[in-house]
């Protein structure tokens, strides 16, 4: 048997150390390098994301593949993807403009600006855009988004965390550095990028299909409770329907304010959008982040959203229920989605008439 007992450690304390500090310091000129060398490029760090929906092959497709101008983007959380069906928008615009429109929608399955600052920016880089539909929903439980990781590069983003508080600014450092390995040996190691359209409108809780005909119930509700444009769009002004009362947690509230920035130091305009959620049903307004009010007002941003009680008129309580997902409050199922998306069309053509800026 070997007699080990007299070994020292494999490493002394000195060469710990030492490894230790070229470790991090080669962490951190893979974190600064591609700024110099521009490996990898934004491209080659999309194409290496994981495959989920937040990052699908979609958002990849949209960003990188596809070239032409798009007409309408629309962005935000899963409630405004659950509100907007983009192909009936895609179809209503075409018919509107007589030409085929382009409508892409961005999804995020989760809360957070960081992240759709990060996807606009890159969307707005690679492609001309007219109008960008944006949805924010305050919600203080998810300060940073769970996907924001895997696209973040600290050259690219670094002037968007300006402002932020250091302790909020170090871990958002150390995710750049915790993941440019990962981003060098995906661009190293390439991959074809499956392309999959993402699939927003969910059918559990709905018994007809977005082909099918439209339900009788869905036809009556807007003949007879028809809502009106100036219900719809309130521009940089508010009205005794529109209320900013809601708290904008301050990490996401300085993303906003950068997509604002964003959006009007490009060729583009943004309005605003929010969905009636089932259990605001008997409201009169419409909520928005107090600290929104001055940064929409500064740039006239228009907001497009219809009241709860308005949008939700002539349905009793079970007929509420069944335009949602089961045991969901803020999801809209087929149906609902599609009941939104009919309510708020003139009012969305009205806008993009007025506000876009046209993609030539």
């Amino acid at each position: 048997m070997f007699n080990t007992s007299s070994r020292g450690p494999l490493f002394r304390p000195q060469q710990s150390l030492l490894y230790a500090s070229l470790a991090l310091v080669g962490l951190l000129v893979l974190t600064l390098a591609p700024g110099i060398t521009g490996f990898p490029s934004r491209e080659q760090v999309y194409r290496g994301a994981d495959r989920r929906e937040n990052l699908s092959g979609y958002v990849y497709q949209q960003l990188f593949t596809e070239t032409k101008p798009v007409d309408v983007a629309i962005l935000g959380s899963s409630h405004v993807a659950a509100g907007f069906h983009a192909r009936r928008i895609q179809e209503a615009l075409s018919a509107h403009l007589g030409r085929t429109a382009t409508v892409v929608h961005l999804p995020s399955v989760f809360y957070g600006t960081d992240l759709h600052y990060i996807l606009l920016r890159d969307l707005l880089a690679h492609r001309r855009v007219g109008l960008v539909l944006y949805d924010v929903d305050p919600n203080p439980h998810i300060p940073i988004n769970p996907s924001l990781h895997r696209i973040l590069q600290a050259h690219e983003h670094w002037s968007a965390f300006a402002g932020l508080p250091r302790d909020t600014v170090i871990p958002l450092f150390a995710l750049t550095v915790l993941v440019a390995p990962r981003q060098y040996l995906a661009a190293l190691l390439t991959r074809d990028v499956p392309i999959v359209e993402a699939t927003f409108a969910k059918t559990r809780g709905s018994d007809w299909l977005p082909d099918e005909a439209v339900p009788e119930e869905l036809q009556a509700r807007l003949r007879e409770h028809p809502c009106e444009l100036d219900e719809l769009l309130h521009h940089g002004r508010q009205d005794e329907h529109l209320r900013f009362d809601l708290e904008l947690p301050d990490y996401q509230a300085h993303f906003m304010e950068r997509i604002v920035e964003l959006v009007a130091a490009s060729q583009t305009r943004l309005i605003l959008v929010r969905i009636p959620f089932r259990h605001a049903a008997a409201e009169e307004v419409i909520r928005l982040p107090h600290r929104a009010q001055s940064w929409l007002e500064r740039d006239g941003v228009p907001l497009l959203a219809v009241a709860p009680a308005r949008f939700f008129a002539g349905f009793n309580e079970a007929q509420i229920d069944q335009l949602y997902l089961p045991g969901d409050i803020l999801h809209f199922n087929t149906g609902g989605g599609y009941l939104h998306t009919r309510v708020t069309q003139t009012a969305l053509l009205h806008a993009f008439d007025r506000y876009s800026r046209r993609p030539q």
